[in-house]
């Protein structure tokens, strides 16, 4: 399939993830494998399906142009959520990243078994059927396009595996489950399904940081609005028959809740107590330290950061300043009042590193896009973990339960949560997404912390290179942290 993405980049791609059909639980990160049989095989009478698929890409309001390709980038749902978390409902990055973690598992595990279930179906998809068995009829598009079918184009990029049952629905489903079923012990505001908002209004959130995507909406979307327009945008862009969209939503139900429970048991006793009591996060170091409308002077700047020399420590910066960089604030006002004043450097920080890896994560197609952000996140969590007298880690491709981390530091602070996990990331981006070195050296999070990329030569000399390990030595990396404690040795 040769695809295009408007601005003169082409791109060919062959079928992809064909071993997918053979996915087990094993393959999955938190879930367990539904049913193929839960859901039948479609029976489609192609001539009305084609029909109706004209019928809705006739009457595609602007708004609905938007949202097909707002919809169709799953990491437009994952940022926006985060952001929706960190300005909407004030919270910290560990609750961020406790959500993150959640929400690309699923998001990974539906979209492992929306494969499968591709796979062992194989339906045309509406484009090859028009271009087809329809090359010379017209058909009338939005906009008022006519068209060939010959030449007929969904309105977004369709990919190149089964049609039947629809991803998106799927793993919208699951993001609705997830999110419906661990935000009540997440936010200090009651929550409601049909009514809060997982994504800000594009009023409050014109642009999704990370993508750049505009948002659709000046209403925002509630877990239920998200997953509804998440799998209608895909029939009303023509990338599906009728059909497929109920399906995947059927294919997953049950998946996000088993996600979110498992993701409470990493937080002990979160029952009796709210999750952000049990995270309990810390601020900055000197957070208050030249935070005001007013810039501060270069020796007051010097004496900021004077106080966050412990190697534990995330140094100290403008954060006014970062804010407005980050967010596209346009003055220091605005950086310096509600909701951008909950806005800290350990923010910041994350989301320097999950910005600068987007673009290599976008070059991937989508599945293997699921498993990268995971694969991050997952280190990022136990890197909190390890950081936290309490906190359960889940042992990336040993363990779907919760279990203690290898090694607690002692420290318990969030800068050295962040400071940890920086370092984790940093270390195994080579293995899995050495393209996006550059980006990331890039970075403000590289150029003020300067972790080691890749694994320190210190490590691989004592415990061995991973690629080379025959099996898991826990012992060897407990004694190379205790021999010299520092968050980069953690991470």
């Amino acid at each position: 399939m040769l695809e295009q993405d408007s601005r003169g980049f082409f791109a060919k791609q062959q079928h992809v993830a064909a071993f997918l059909q053979n996915a087990s639980r094993d393959d999955l990160v938190l879930t367990t494998m539904p049913s193929m049989d839960s859901v039948s095989r479609p029976s489609y009478n192609y001539t009305n399906e084609v029909h109706q698929l004209e019928m809705r890409l006739q009457s595609l309001s602007p708004m609905q142009l938007t949202e097909i390709t707002f919809f169709d980038g799953k990491l437009n749902l994952a940022f926006g959520m985060l952001a929706t978390l960190m300005l909407a409902y004030g919270a910290t990055a560990e609750e961020m990243l406790l959500h993150s973690f959640g929400e690309t598992s699923v998001v990974h595990d539906s979209g492992v078994a929306v494969w499968k279930k591709k796979l062992l179906t194989s339906r045309i998809r509406p484009t090859t059927l028009i271009q087809s068995v329809h090359p010379e009829r017209s058909f009338k598009l939005w906009d008022n396009q006519t068209v060939q079918g010959k030449h007929f184009q969904a309105r977004i990029r369709v990919m190149p595996h089964s049609e039947f049952p629809s991803g998106s629905s799927c793993v919208c489903q699951t993001i609705e489950e997830f999110v419906t079923t661990l935000w009540p012990f997440l936010l200090s505001v009651p929550y409601a399904a049909e009514a809060t908002p997982v994504i800000l209004p594009s009023t409050s959130l014109a642009i999704i940081p990370g993508t750049l995507q505009p948002n659709p909406s000046s209403s925002g979307y509630t877990a239920t609005s998200l997953n509804e327009r998440c799998g209608a945008t895909r029939l009303e862009g023509g990338m599906h028959f009728s059909q497929a969209v109920p399906a995947g939503t059927h294919l997953s139900t049950g998946m996000g809740y088993e996600a979110a429970t498992k993701v409470l048991s990493l937080v002990p006793n979160h029952t009796s107590s709210s999750v952000r009591a049990v995270i309990n996060a810390t601020a900055p170091c000197a957070a208050t330290c030249c935070s005001n409308v007013e810039p501060c002077t270069p020796a007051a700047q010097a004496g900021c950061s004077s106080q966050c020399k412990d190697s534990w420590d995330l140094p100290w910066f403008d954060i006014v300043q970062a804010r407005m960089t980050l967010l596209g604030l346009p003055s220091r006002e605005v950086a310096t009042s509600m909701p951008f004043l909950q806005v800290r450097r350990q923010h910041v920080l994350l989301l320097s590193f999950f910005i600068s890896v987007t673009p290599e994560i976008l070059m991937h197609e989508t599945i293997f896009q699921f498993r990268l952000t995971n694969t991050w996140d997952n280190v990022f969590w136990n890197s909190v973990a390890a950081n936290h007298p309490k906190l359960q880690a889940i042992r990336y491709g040993r363990s779907r339960n919760a279990s203690s981390p290898i090694v607690r530091s002692g420290v318990f602070t969030s800068d050295a949560r962040i400071r940890t996990g920086l370092a984790a990331a940093a270390a195994i981006l080579p293995h899995i997404a050495p393209n996006a070195e550059k980006d990331f050296r890039a970075s403000f999070a590289f150029n003020l912390l300067q972790p080691t990329i890749g694994f320190e030569a210190a490590l691989t000399a004592q415990c061995g290179a991973p690629e080379d390990a025959v099996d898991f030595d826990e012992g060897c990396l407990k004694s190379y942290f205790s021999s010299s404690p520092s968050p980069a040795r953690l991470g």
